[in-house]
């Protein structure tokens, strides 16, 4: 369960804690946006006081962390200005906002002195209380994490909402000679006024399931269609519980032949966990076969085609489908009808 719950914040909390000793860029799925408004160095503090100046290197906007577009969410929550230095160290502030949500130390441990989880928690917790005084009293500890041959803990503090944990939360993690590295604070106050009636209805018995089959994780994210708390599904973070609306679909690419590299699409209002499809369609008794398969990410996708397995005369059929949730599954409805296109190879 722990190992999965981490899987989870890693897509809640925009490149989390899950191992922070790898980079900082963001989750693979996570889109690349250049803000030309901001500012093009900022510094930020470290926990011990030292000073910092980084670089603007590029704004990261994770697909996972809601079910709207940046500019189309409730909140900032997911899109984050993310600057760096040659050093390594890295900082994260919300989009277009001179508020620090994250920042993080290249991580050289400089002893082989060893702390206790105790030792590491009462720094941990002398931070935080710095840092966000009595606010800190609405996020009880939810998990500490200790990576055998890495030297550090991980301690992750979330919001509780109608008895749930949240995705609101704060992470820190802090090397075993007592170096706070990484303090991520970027869903801290997200669900500030909830309460349990902004908990979705049926919560309850989707987490009751949950429960007696140990299966899912207990965990709640804000779904941005209907303003609710909804439980997160490990896959794919927070679903909407409404079937997506259908896609607006048209294709740059006209015609296919066994050049071709790739086909270009253009999803005008695309939606989270939205997949292009290609099929190698075959004859009645043959089944069909995916050669090329990329998850939607911005307006323009691509679709790159192995052109090994092409050939004159066959037929290729390019289709959108989205992932969503009905009770406690994840369902995927295909939108063929109107967002599909038949190539025959030529």
């Amino acid at each position: 369960m722990k190992k999965i719950i981490s899987v989870v914040l890693c897509f809640m909390f925009v490149s989390s804690l899950c191992l922070p000793i790898v980079t900082f860029a963001g989750d693979k799925d996570d889109m690349t946006i250049i803000n030309k408004s901001a500012a093009k160095t900022r510094t930020f503090k470290d926990a011990d006081g030292k000073s910092y100046t980084v670089k603007y290197v590029r704004t990261i906007d994770s697909p996972k962390q809601s079910t709207l577009p940046h500019d189309k969410r409730i909140d900032k929550h997911g899109t984050s200005d993310f600057y760096g230095d040659s050093k390594g160290n890295r900082a994260f502030y919300f989009y277009n906002t001179d508020k620090l949500i994250r920042w993080g130390l290249k991580h050289n441990p400089k002893s082989d002195k060893s702390i206790t989880q105790d030792e590491a928690k009462k720094i941990v917790d002398n931070y935080l209380e710095k840092l966000h005084g009595n606010k800190l009293n609405s996020y009880p500890l939810m998990e500490v994490n200790s990576y055998q041959g890495m030297k550090f803990y991980s301690f992750q503090y979330n919001r509780k909402i109608g008895g749930y944990f949240t995705d609101d939360g704060l992470s820190v993690t802090i090397d075993k000679n007592g170096k706070i590295y990484d303090y991520n604070a970027g869903n801290f106050e997200r669900y500030k006024g909830f309460k349990t009636s902004d908990v979705d209805k049926r919560t309850a018995a989707i987490m009751k399931r949950r429960v007696e089959n140990d299966d899912h994780d207990l965990i709640l994210t804000l779904d941005d269609n209907s303003g609710k708390l909804i439980p997160a599904l490990c896959e794919c973070g927070g679903l909407p519980f409404s079937t997506p609306k259908k896609p607006k679909v048209s294709f740059k690419t006209k015609k296919v032949t066994t050049k071709t590299k790739k086909i270009n699409v253009t999803a005008s209002n695309f939606v989270k966990n939205q997949t292009f499809v290609a099929y190698r369609k075959h004859s009645k008794g043959k089944k069909s076969k995916v050669i090329a398969q990329t998850q939607v990410k911005r307006k323009n996708t691509t679709l790159k085609l192995n052109r090994k397995k092409l050939k004159k005369g066959d037929k290729i059929q390019v289709y959108t489908y989205t992932l969503y949730s009905k009770g406690d599954e994840t369902k995927k409805i295909h939108t063929r009808n109107g967002t599909s296109r038949i190539f025959t190879i030529r």
